[in-house]
């Protein structure tokens, strides 16, 4: 990742999204000097702006592990969804623990066509050499709208 790279994280599927975000940063931190950010949408705020806008410029998106049906009842057919598709397209990695990578192998097939299109989750059972390997990737543009 280049220097004005950044990461968001999406803690939605958990009912700790503050603690989530602590220990995934604890982690990236390890192989990433990049900022890392949270964005814990609700369903009240599926259109604020400035999270969206930098949701859709990411160069990596971490989905939390947690609840799979509680992200995806904020995130489905709403304008989240849109960005993350528009930052995977654009060539972001999007990544997830547990529900977060779940999401896509579990979900009904309603939801997992709406979801397919955007995100390839990345499994591993280290997460230390995924996150070292998604830093390394290309740089992407965009600037962080916190």
């Amino acid at each position: 990742m280049r220097t004005n790279d950044y990461i968001v994280v999406l803690p939605m599927a958990t009912t700790e999204p503050d603690t989530s975000f602590y220990y995934i940063s604890e982690d990236l931190e390890k192989v990433c000097s990049n900022k890392i950010v949270n964005f814990n949408f609700t369903k009240r705020d599926v259109n604020k702006k400035a999270w969206l806008d930098s949701t859709e410029h990411a160069k990596l998106i971490f989905i939390t592990g947690g609840d799979q049906t509680r992200f995806m009842n904020v995130v489905l057919n709403t304008p989240i969804h849109a960005a993350i598709q528009k930052a995977y397209n654009d060539g972001a990695t999007v990544a997830g623990t547990s529900a977060g990578a779940a999401v896509m192998r579990t979900a009904p097939p309603r939801i997992a066509r709406h979801v397919s299109a955007f995100a390839s989750f990345i499994v591993s059972p280290n997460i230390s050499s995924l996150l070292w390997r998604t830093c390394l990737r290309a740089p992407s543009s965009g600037a962080l709208k916190a």
